[in-house]
């Protein structure tokens, strides 16, 4: 861990930045290293932590850390590094469920000077904007960002767009342009060597087979996705919520009742607003799938 502590004090803050994308506990361990010894800190670091505590289920010290980096970033005056981290402020937010304010950041944000900025600050967005149901805007943003992403080879933010784009279109029924984009940004995080967006988007890869009616495929692939994500340690209380369609699906609907159940206690425990309310109506899916009579009160909810 020394060496890691030393390659990232001599650098940018980069390196330790696509090791949060990679694997975000050892990119917490070393950006915390770095700040306790109050060594050399580039403002980056305490942009790897906002975004490795986030996959770790500590969304309030990803506010932290990012609070700090606006901070240090405004007393440095480094402009670019500020809205970075305003758009990656604005992601915490809205696991927090604070789009309002997510949303605000990104306007700010995309006010930049630097074009890059602009592009991630819009990807951003799209993505915001598809959770709220604007649909036909997110989608617009994806096809006027794409080709400005490639022709800079921003194959991050282009892996990013493809993996939000390819969830949308799966969301809105289009499974075979989800499954284009989702194996697309597969391709450049396993070429980026991003352990964790790998593993999220085998994840979603899952959800889009178990709506094709691919069960075995869909638990073979969830079975995959999920063995990524406990290599690195990280905790995915989503994927269990979506397993649970595919097990309902295939009629095995007490295993899917009782992994929804305490998959959606594990999500109420953590804060997750947006992702409780989706798992309540999983919960009930399958509780009606099973007969029981939770089903009613956990639509209501």
């Amino acid at each position: 861990m020394a060496s890691d502590v030393q390659t990232v004090s001599n650098s940018t803050g980069i390196d330790l930045v696509r090791l949060a994308d990679d694997n975000p506990r050892r990119a917490a361990a070393v950006a915390e290293r770095l700040v306790d010894a109050e060594e050399l800190e580039p403002i980056e670091v305490y942009r790897a932590l906002g975004l490795a505590c986030r996959p770790i289920g500590e969304p309030s010290q990803s506010r932290r850390w990012l609070e700090r980096g606006l901070v240090e970033a405004e007393r440095r005056g480094d402009v670019i590094e500020r809205d970075e981290l305003r758009i990656t402020y604005a992601a915490t937010k809205a696991m927090l469920g604070d789009f309002d304010a997510a949303l605000a950041l990104l306007d700010t944000a995309q006010a930049s000077n630097d074009s890059a900025v602009q592009q991630h600050a819009r990807v951003q967005r799209a993505g915001m904007l598809a959770r709220r149901g604007r649909v036909a805007e997110a989608m617009e943003i994806y096809r006027d960002t794409e080709p400005s992403l490639r022709r800079r080879g921003d194959d991050a933010w282009l892996a990013r767009l493809h993996s939000n784009r390819g969830v949308l279109l799966a969301l809105t029924g289009d499974f075979a342009g989800a499954e284009t984009n989702l194996r697309e940004a597969l391709s450049l995080y396993e070429a980026a060597g991003a352990g964790l967006s790998s593993a999220e988007i085998r994840h979603n890869l899952s959800f889009v087979l178990t709506h094709r009616g691919e069960l075995l495929d869909a638990l073979e692939s969830y079975a995959e996705a999920a063995a990524a994500f406990a290599s690195l340690d990280i905790p995915n209380v989503e994927l269990p919520l979506d397993r649970c369609e595919a097990l309902m699906y295939a009629g095995l609907t007490d295993d899917a009742l009782s992994i929804a159940s305490e998959a959606l206690e594990d999500v109420a425990r953590r804060g997750m607003v947006e992702e409780t309310a989706e798992g309540l109506l999983k919960y009930a899916r399958a509780a009606d799938a099973a007969g029981s009579p939770g089903a009613s009160a956990a639509a209501e909810r």
